[in-house]
């Protein structure tokens, strides 16, 4: 007699009841289970037709100023399909819809979303104005760019230097390329783009009048992860005098650690003379 007889047996008196009960019930138990599967079929179908209408597949083109005729993929946000052609809309927070600074006038984008109206004045939805990162291209768009967003550049520059100015705000200043000349306003701005790394704070270079107060507060316990490409608007503090050259004041942000203010001000607070940067 092997060991695993007795299992058996076991197994073997515990199925017969239910063996009798589909022998005596088989054809309830066969029409429960058509039911069952048949539901599932018919749920699995109304998934893939309402997918079909809420999120279409394929491209969709979006027509900037009456102009020119962009193809965006469907369900790309509106700023990115721009950025990717581009056309470089301001955006402080990183498209996630609480600066209010990717504004346009957008036609055929569909219900005004919470958080538009959160950013954006009664007058400012009548006659149009949207935020364009929170703006999904589902349907054909007809947008207006101003043409200081359209004349926009990208530089790739120096960093000359970065210095304290307080102990939470840096000074870093861009040497960028004579050519296209930086033509600018007071109170215009600059996107400056952070890469994808780890930013300890305790590899910040700090004025020593100001390491005390660090020390005090253990700011340099803090860390900053960049994940994916984060880009943040940054008002020029430089006279158009100074040329080529383009100065900043970044204040450091400490919290929350998955703000795009605080990794993208930790990278700004950390680069370095003759540091390259976009």
């Amino acid at each position: 007699m092997n060991a695993i007889d007795p299992i058996l047996d076991k197994l073997m008196a515990w199925s017969e009841p239910l063996l009798a009960v589909i022998a005596d019930k088989g054809d309830r138990i066969l029409i429960g289970v058509t039911v069952f599967v048949t539901l599932v079929l018919l749920l699995s179908l109304l998934i893939l037709i309402a997918k079909a209408f809420l999120a279409p597949e394929g491209e969709v083109p979006v027509v900037i100023n009456d102009e020119l005729t962009l193809t965006v993929p469907a369900g790309t946000k509106l700023m990115w399909a721009l950025v990717e052609h581009g056309i470089h809309v301001p955006s402080a927070c990183g498209g996630q819809g609480t600066c209010g600074q990717c504004r346009l006038i957008v036609e055929g984008a569909g219900p005004v979303l919470p958080t538009e109206k959160g950013k954006l004045s009664s007058r400012l939805l009548k006659e149009g104005w949207r935020l364009s990162c929170q703006i999904p291209v589902k349907r054909p768009l007809k947008v207006k760019v101003p043409p200081e967003i359209l004349g926009s550049n990208i530089w790739e520059g120096t960093v000359v230097s970065n210095r304290n100015l307080t102990p939470l705000i840096k000074e870093p200043v861009i040497k960028l390329p004579p050519q296209p000349e930086l033509r600018f306003r007071a109170g215009q701005f600059i996107l400056l783009e952070a890469r994808p790394r780890r930013i300890r704070f305790a590899d910040f270079e700090i004025d020593r009048r100001f390491q005390d107060l660090w020390d005090r507060f253990d700011w340099w316990r803090y860390s900053a992860v960049v994940e994916k490409p984060t880009t943040r608007a940054y008002s020029m503090a430089n006279a158009p005098a100074e040329g080529n050259r383009v100065r900043f004041n970044v204040r450091l942000a400490l919290s929350p650690a998955h703000a795009s203010g605080y990794v993208e001000s930790a990278q700004q607070f950390r680069r370095g003379a003759g540091e390259y940067l976009l």
